[in-house]
């Protein structure tokens, strides 16, 4: 899916364009109110500005309303920061901090990038077919895992060795189903100490996975049960267990509907993306670029 299908080049080129009038504006607006570097002026401008970098957000209209319905205490605290801010500023530039240095070039850089970027989410609108051509496109991310709600009871083999753990764990499912089956809060009565839990209730098969191992998840999943009985003994990495299952879920790919929200916010981000690199290379092509390297032949 490409974004100029969605925003044609003359509205990048008027990103572009608008990002030059804010600089362009903003480096003007120095001259005027701070000709002298011992004056600090606090404006609308000046702290709308402080805001919208602070909260790495460029949206004027939004930190407009904030800044009005703001109580005097928090709005003199915002000017106290501002005023902080600048003049720390000014005085790092006055000993030439900002020279040759990477650190100072990188934020500079990274403020740009969230200029560009906040200017550009704001162009982005999905329509219905470009989500659902969307979900057709990253279908499998959003698939949902088979689940598992059980609990076990363990019988270590580091402790008992392999062969007795399993001989134990099938004279404990004897005398469960001679004298009573314990209910899911009754397990731990009879279980040895496992690393991880004792009861999983709507666990993806991955997560067992991570902690029993692909064969005894393999047997769960596949065991059968009328999730009255328990069953076993399933072998782990580290025993056997008996097991009782008491509800068990398909994997399935969900609706549309059922991941809008999530569909909605990947485009978004996805086209934002490229609208942000169209800019950024608008701007890059107003420059000429002269590469002054040698060649690799003289290396």
């Amino acid at each position: 899916m490409r974004s100029g299908k969605i925003i044609r080049d003359p509205l990048v080129h008027f990103l572009a364009i608008g990002l030059g009038f804010f600089l362009l504006f903003n480096l003007v607006s120095d001259d005027k109110w701070q000709i002298d570097d011992q004056i600090v002026v606090v404006d609308e401008r000046a702290l709308l500005e402080f805001m919208q970098f602070q909260a790495k957000m460029f949206d004027t209209e939004h930190f407009t309303k904030q800044l009005a319905s703001l109580t005097a205490k928090e709005r003199q605290q915002l000017i106290d920061g501002y005023i902080r801010e600048e003049v720390l500023y000014r005085e790092a530039k006055n000993l030439g901090m900002e020279l040759n240095d990477n650190l100072i070039r990188r934020r500079m850089v990274g403020k740009i990038e969230y200029l560009t970027r906040s200017m550009t989410s704001q162009l982005v609108n999905a329509s219905q077919a470009q989500l659902k051509a969307l979900y057709q496109e990253r279908k499998d991310e959003y698939y949902i895992e088979p689940s598992i709600t059980f609990t076990h009871v363990f019988f270590d083999m580091e402790k008992h060795g392999l062969t007795q753990a399993q001989e134990l764990a099938g004279s404990q499912l004897d005398e469960f189903i001679s004298k009573s089956m314990p209910t899911f809060t009754e397990a731990a009565k009879y279980s040895e100490r496992f690393p991880y839990h004792l009861n999983y209730v709507k666990r993806s098969r991955s997560f067992i996975q991570s902690h029993f191992g692909e064969s005894f998840t393999q047997d769960l999943f596949t065991g059968e049960t009328n999730n009255k009985d328990w069953f076993g003994p399933i072998q782990s990495a580290y025993g056997y267990h008996l097991v009782l299952k008491l509800e068990q879920t398909e994997g399935r790919y969900p609706p549309i509907g059922e991941v809008m929200d999530e569909l909605s916010e990947e485009f978004k981000r996805q086209q934002t993306l490229e609208l942000q690199n169209q800019a950024i290379q608008s701007l890059i092509d107003a420059y000429q670029i002269v590469i002054d390297l040698p060649s690799a032949e003289t290396r």
